[in-house]
């Protein structure tokens, strides 16, 4: 690093494709966050996109030290590398092109992380946002799988840490990070973030999370898609796991499969109560019984396959 390299607090990385109002929107919200005497850098790593980006970059460079790299078309992991080797902060965050930040987002990490200095990573919670009828499915079947990995101690608590919880959800790294662990696992087309967080978890490095601050998710996707993001979603925890691992012959049989999606459903029914979400998760219940369904089809699916991504 150069010194003026050294004088950036944070790098931020937005990783985008195809999605030029949902850019503009998201760099909006950078734009407006509170920086107060926070050095920031904006890494916008397009991961080959149809169209050139570079007009909607141009409407904030008075704004914001931002920089624009367009890449060919590789995956989220490629694309996260990608940004982090253009990056030269002290800090680096990764967002998607379709968050929206609050106003606080810089300063509430940058200050989080100076004073925990054993924190190696901080992450905000989600909230599905757009005209999507089924984000309401999506909120809450996110929440409890969020939930589920916590301790009921810690509900209620502004910040909670955990070595369940992927590091994802617009995340803030110490740079060091990536030297200990490597970068992310560019195998994955998918889940790269959850299989860094079990690397994380090898080694004793927990995942700590604002519970109480919400990242704005834009949802377009019809109800096909959502169903199949969840079969990307089991495909890519069971990768990861295997990862983790290297166990290639156990796989589960469809009654342990069943079992497992049964168990959750009720389990997150109990959970839901505790937090008061309890007659909305029953209402949305047949939504979040073939969520579930979908997740499992793709992990059981995935368990199936004959030749894996890693031979």
């Amino acid at each position: 690093m150069t010194k003026n390299d050294q004088m950036i607090d944070i790098s931020l990385v937005v990783l985008t494709y195809n999605r030029k109002e949902s850019l503009r929107r998201c760099l909006g919200s950078v734009a407006g966050m509170k920086k107060g005497d926070i050095k920031l850098e904006v890494i916008v790593a397009d991961d080959g996109s149809d169209r050139d980006n570079s007009p909607v970059i141009d409407q904030f460079k008075n704004s914001l030290d931002i920089r624009y790299f367009k890449k060919a078309n590789e995956g989220v992991a490629s694309t996260r590398n990608f940004g982090l080797s253009k990056s030269r902060g002290k800090l680096v965050g990764f967002i998607a092109d379709d968050y929206t930040l609050p106003e606080s987002y810089l300063q509430d990490v940058t200050e989080f992380l100076e004073n925990h200095p054993e924190a190696m990573i901080i992450t905000h919670n989600i909230r599905p946002t757009g005209p999507s009828v089924f984000r309401y499915v999506q909120s809450i079947y996110f929440q409890m799988t969020l939930m589920q990995m916590l301790d009921e101690r810690d509900l209620g608590k502004d910040v909670v840490t955990s070595f369940h919880l992927p590091p994802s959800r617009g995340a803030v790294f110490r740079r060091e990070i990536f030297e200990t662990l490597g970068n992310f696992n560019e195998d994955f087309l998918t889940g790269e973030d959850g299989e860094f967080g079990m690397r994380m978890a090898s080694r004793g490095i927990p995942v700590y999370f604002f519970p109480g601050k919400f990242i704005d998710h834009y949802e377009e996707k019809d109800f096909k898609g959502y169903l199949d993001q969840r079969i990307r979603y089991g495909g890519s925890f069971y990768r990861a796991v295997l990862a983790r691992d290297g166990d290639r012959t156990r796989k589960p049989t469809i009654y342990e499969i069943c079992k497992s999606a049964i168990a959750k459903y009720f389990s997150w029914l109990k959970l839901s109560g505790a937090i008061g979400r309890g007659a909305e998760y029953l209402l949305l219940s047949p939504f979040i019984a073939l969520f579930l369904i979908f997740y499992y089809a793709g992990l059981y699916s995935e368990s199936r396959k004959t030749v894996s991504a890693y031979e």
